[in-house]
């Protein structure tokens, strides 16, 4: 009895990501989520921001994203939940390699330059 408990301690262990041999690797074989938090400048138009929302749909042609998704800040009266950004964007990619091409890639560059740029007072980035 003692022994199995031990082999299924063992097994369970062992089956555990964080206790594998081969982590590094899963890690970077595994979805990554791109967050980013977008503080617009005062003078931007709503019209101007749903622009700037609706073109991130665009990201979604670069090789390894597998999903675009914006929208605007939710209000909220708990203490814990930033609501201060306009909007936000979540984009799923295939793996971290992909996190690294996505970001060079012309599609993005141009993203950026025509509506990120300029229009911003404050962007926050999570990846993960």
């Amino acid at each position: 009895m003692k022994n199995n408990l031990l082999l299924l301690l063992s097994f369970i262990l062992l089956s555990n990501h964080s206790f594998g041999e081969d982590t590094a690797s899963s890690e970077k074989d595994s979805m990554v989520t791109h967050v980013v938090m977008v503080w617009l400048k005062a003078e931007v138009s709503a019209q101007q921001r749903e622009i700037i929302m609706s073109s991130a749909q665009q990201l979604a042609e670069i090789p390894g994203v597998m999903r675009v998704q914006s929208g605007l800040a939710i209000a909220s009266e708990r203490p814990i939940v930033d609501d201060s950004f306009s909007f936000g964007i979540n984009i799923q990619l295939t793996n971290a390699a992909q996190l690294n091409q996505y970001l060079q890639h012309p599609i993005h560059v141009n993203y950026v330059d025509t509506h990120i740029k300029g229009n911003t007072r404050k962007l926050l980035i999570y990846d993960f």
